[in-house]
């Protein structure tokens, strides 16, 4: 989801006063970085040490949310942190995040609804949206993450589920792609995004094949990765599309997602790199998230979980 840029512009949420913009510069991979969301963690106690993992029945997620709470009630604080903050987002995206339930809520009927509205926003956005994350509440390394969405479709629109490195400067810390779309929605793209020397990245990206009926924004799939220290490997309502392993990594690239913990990022961006909406693109656009579920593997450490 971010780009592969030596520097790159971070813009980080501050909860109740706005945007707070930093540019960092390539640190090693002995530094140990700047948390994503600092001023969230002020608040949220974290030992830096493993959170013992249940791994008794694999088939019960060891993180979760159904999203089943009544509409109107506020996202949950221990799960979730709406990050918020007007135009870029190291992408060029054109919209502004908000945390109003216009943009962000619960549907009622077993949804969080990530809605993108065409209107203004701050920093002279002409549009607004949500980007929600585990910042703060729940970090891991390895295991099965899955969510079960139905895409929103547009040109411009960019609706994308991704891990991210809890600690900065990217990309020294990974990034896991889940799933990201971008226009038309006819194939959903995996990726993920691991240092090399200068600074930038190194990328191994794959895609879906063309869905059948031309867009995967027609129902609601189950996109998932299986995260373990030496492999990625990502799958829709379980067909393996893509996989990657640590014999991928490029000379004098480095391979850390197994010792980065990452948190959890869903987001509707609009604009960026997809290109703008045009006059076909439908607003209110809606990203519909039935729930999202965390599985333990061999693996999995997890190194902050408030719940």
């Amino acid at each position: 989801m971010l780009s592969a840029t030596a520097g790159v512009t971070a813009l980080v949420a501050v909860l109740g006063i706005g945007l707070a913009s930093a540019t960092f510069d390539p640190a090693p991979r002995s530094s140990p970085g700047v948390s994503v969301c600092p001023t969230r963690e002020q608040s949220v106690p974290n030992t830096d040490e493993p959170v013992e993992v249940d791994r008794s029945d694999p088939a019960v997620p060891i993180w979760s949310d159904e999203f089943d709470s009544p509409m109107g009630t506020p996202i949950d604080p221990a799960r979730w942190w709406i990050e918020t903050g007007g135009l870029g987002w190291g992408e060029e995206e054109l919209q502004a995040y908000t945390d109003s339930r216009a943009n962000v809520g619960y549907s009622g009927t077993g949804d969080l609804v990530i809605t993108a509205r065409r209107e203004p926003g701050e920093g002279g956005a002409r549009y607004t949206s949500a980007r929600v994350s585990t910042c703060g509440t729940f970090e891991f390394t390895s295991g099965r993450v899955e969510a079960r969405m139905r895409l929103p479709e547009g040109q411009g629109l960019w609706p994308a589920f991704w891990l991210l490195g809890a600690r900065q400067p990217w990309p020294q810390y990974g990034e896991i792609d889940i799933m990201e779309s971008i226009n038309d929605m006819s194939v959903v793209e995996f990726n993920t995004h691991q240092p090399l020397p200068d600074g930038t990245d190194w990328e191994k990206s794959s895609a879906s094949p063309v869905h059948p009926s031309g867009s995967w924004a027609n129902d609601y799939h189950v996109f998932a990765v299986d995260w373990r220290a030496d492999s990625l490997e990502w799958s829709v309502d379980g067909t393996v599309y893509a996989r990657t392993t640590r014999s991928d990594t490029p000379a004098g690239g480095a391979w850390v997602i197994d010792e980065s913990p990452q948190i959890i990022v869903l987001n509707l961006a609009v604009g960026g790199y997809p290109g703008a909406p045009d006059a076909t693109t439908p607003f209110p656009a809606e990203l519909r998230i039935d729930w999202v579920r965390v599985y333990a593997n061999a693996d999995t450490d997890v190194t902050r979980q408030l719940t």
